[in-house]
């Protein structure tokens, strides 16, 4: 029979785990938020880079910003005069800047995404590393119960959480390395243009 409990569809790699404070819920529009932090008074270095930290993660619109990128990735008809070739360089520039922006935002939703996973499936790993060691007291008591082993008793005990999160990590991981990859052909495409520009006498 298979056992569930509420919470996130999300199932942590194994690790230990200290306490956590879980993030609040949010709306789409502010999905990048950070989690409330009650140490951050402590590690911040100082107002002013605390302002410039708030002014490089807020995104107000990820999808709409995503799409603008994807989009302006096209190449239509171009000119190959020099002047329209320094303006594609400049647009080029502020696309990788806005493209990394984006990037840094999805990293901190990806990490969240995995926090929260561990939070979620504390309970799930204990649940199976007790099982195991009930099964194994009396009869193989020198084997040692590996992380492998409790990912597996806990696929076997709750088997929907663990199928919604190994599709939603699959999804969340992907999200992360395509935003990435983003920011890296916005850094080809400026290099492009600027080859174009130093090619013309």
């Amino acid at each position: 029979m298979v056992r569930r409990i509420a919470g996130p569809d999300s199932f942590p790699p194994a690790a230990s785990f200290g306490p956590t404070t879980a993030r609040p819920s949010s709306s789409p529009a502010d999905s990048f938020a950070p989690p409330e932090d009650p140490t951050a008074r402590r590690l911040r270095y100082g107002a002013a880079f605390d302002r410039i930290v708030d002014r490089v993660y807020d995104v107000k619109d990820p999808l709409a910003e995503y799409d603008a990128l994807e989009k302006d990735l096209v190449l239509g008809p171009q000119r190959s005069e020099r002047g329209a070739l320094v303006d594609r360089l400049d647009r080029a520039a502020d696309n990788l800047r806005r493209a990394h922006k984006l990037f840094l935002a999805a990293e901190v939703e990806y990490e969240n995404f995995k926090a929260e996973s561990t939070i979620a499936f504390a309970s799930h790993r204990a649940a199976a590393t007790r099982e195991l060691e009930v099964e194994r007291s009396g009869k193989e008591k020198s084997k040692m119960i590996t992380n492998d082993d409790v990912e597996s008793k806990i696929a076997i005990l709750f088997t929907d959480d663990y199928v919604a999160h190994k599709h939603r990590a699959t999804r969340m991981k992907g999200m992360y390395e395509h935003v990435k990859k983003l920011v890296e052909v916005w850094q080809i495409r400026c290099s492009t243009i600027q080859t174009q520009i130093n090619g013309i006498r």
